[in-house]
Parts: C-alpha cells; structure tokens; sequence
C-alpha cells in the first residue's frame, strides 16, 4: 500500500515536471526562437509584461 502511494506521487510529480518542461522548450524554440531578452524579464514595459489579469 504505502509503495503504491509513493510510486503514485513519484508518478503525478514526474507528469508535472514533463509537461512544464515541454511548455518551456516549445516556447524558447518554436515561438522565441531561441531569443530571449533578458533586460525586458525585470522590466515592468518589458516584452514580457503581463496585461488583463
């Protein structure tokens, strides 16, 4: 019993790492293309600035 809980949350831990992973890569390769400014991640009228929430 208590192996199949910790294999379960090894499992759901891994599944969430996995899919934040994939989430980062397709945005650095396929939409940024490799570019990322860094200036504008510390910037409030930077590239990255967050609008409607």
């Amino acid at each position: 019993m208590l192996v199949n809980l910790i294999l379960f949350s090894l499992l759901a831990a891994l599944t969430f790492a996995v899919a934040t992973l994939d989430i980062s890569l397709v945005d650095y390769y396929l939409i940024a293309k490799g570019e990322i400014r860094v200036a504008d991640l510390y910037r409030e009228d930077g590239a990255y600035q967050f609008h409607g929430g």
